[in-house]
């Protein structure tokens, strides 16, 4: 595989493609005619629906972002001192593997065990702490990983029901003394609001030494899930529903708030772009500066038009929406570490400040 797969493999984590693309594709091929020889000329409707797919399905490969080498450094020992707070576990508790399985949620194939340790969920990011037991000749290290790893709804695999999102899985630690044995951080941060009670399954395929190198050494083959019910565990939010005069600048164009979420470990922003030049989605920086301002008058960094500047988030991604007439952008990330949320009094979207306290 040629380096340029492999970092569309690697990208290929944040993926998300929107829910109307199937849809119009199959739409589009019910259309054509075994007879239709040639192409005759189209309506201005029928131009501008073709070229705003053809736009989307270009962006979805252009546009999703992840900051992961600003969040390597310090990432684990940051989890532990905040994720595991969430939990009521202190770090020290923790090493080694120092929390209790879950015995109730485990699968062992092709000699390779995994175990959901604990979970930890708000509305719209999910931390899975998962315990894997590898055969004795592996020991693991950071550059150990799955080849691929999703959430899907229900107790099977189904591409239909994959969850979109971005999502991210790190080494934690690893068990001392037995280097077979370590946990994971498995993280997804989904668009979609997955409803209390919902059944959702983490998949994980083939463990591999270094998944995203040119050429990937395949440790253990085959395909491992987690069955888990969704019972958020943090409650702590703000919900704002967007107002005509919520607009912000994007692309030198309105962009209407349409709804903004904000948890101590995420936030999605979700905005109506219909008055951009659709043209200029191919090319120009669709990203949305965002800065959360505290009550204590300092700032925190969502996302920059400024890829040197340092954000808060893990990792995120963002797409367009087609919704009748108009076009939405979905822009949906996930903190390094936990923010207290009572401690936010508002957010910058790019120049238009949104305030929480009133």
């Amino acid at each position: 595989m040629t380096r340029f797969d492999r970092n569309i493999k690697k990208a290929a984590k944040n993926f998300h493609v929107p829910e109307s693309y199937e849809k119009r594709v199959e739409e589009t091929i019910q259309s054509l005619s075994e007879e239709d020889v040639t192409f005759p000329c189209e309506s201005p409707t029928k131009r501008y629906k073709g070229m705003l797919v053809f736009v989307c399905a270009c962006l979805i490969c252009t546009i999703l972002f992840s900051t992961a080498e600003v969040a390597q450094a310090g990432f684990l020992e940051m989890f532990k001192e905040t994720i595991l707070d969430f939990l009521g576990i202190e770090t020290e508790e923790s090493q080694p593997m120092g929390i209790e399985s879950l015995k109730d949620y485990s699968v062992s194939k092709a000699d390779l065990l995994i175990e959901l340790q604990e979970k930890v969920i708000d509305s719209q990011n999910i931390y899975l702490i998962v315990k894997v037991t590898a055969p004795a000749d592996i020991a693991f290290h950071e550059d150990i990983g799955f080849d691929y790893f999703a959430l899907s709804e229900g107790t099977n695999y189904n591409s239909d029901y994959l969850i979109p999102g971005a999502r991210d899985c790190q080494l934690l630690e690893v068990l001392e003394g037995r280097n077979n044995i370590a946990t994971y951080i498995v993280s997804f941060s989904t668009t979609k609001e997955l409803q209390e009670g919902t059944e959702v399954t983490a998949f994980f395929k083939d463990l591999e030494k270094d998944p995203y190198s040119d050429q990937p050494e395949v440790l253990v083959e085959g395909m491992w899930s987690i069955t888990f019910v969704i019972e958020p565990t943090v409650s702590e939010e703000i919900r704002i529903q967007g107002t005509p005069d919520m607009t912000y600048t994007f692309l030198d164009t309105p962009a209407k708030l349409e709804k903004l979420n904000l948890t101590p470990l995420g936030m999605t922003v979700v905005a109506d772009i219909s008055e951009v030049d659709y043209e200029q989605l191919g090319f120009a920086d669709t990203s949305t500066a965002i800065r959360l301002k505290m009550i204590d008058n300092s700032e925190l960094v969502v996302s920059s038009h400024d890829t040197e500047e340092a954000t808060i988030i893990n990792s995120g991604s963002y797409y367009f929406e087609q919704s009748g007439e108009k076009i939405f952008i979905t822009s949906t990330y996930q903190f390094v570490t936990p923010i207290s949320v009572a401690q936010v009094s508002g957010v910058y979207l790019e120049d238009y400040y949104l305030s929480f306290k009133e």
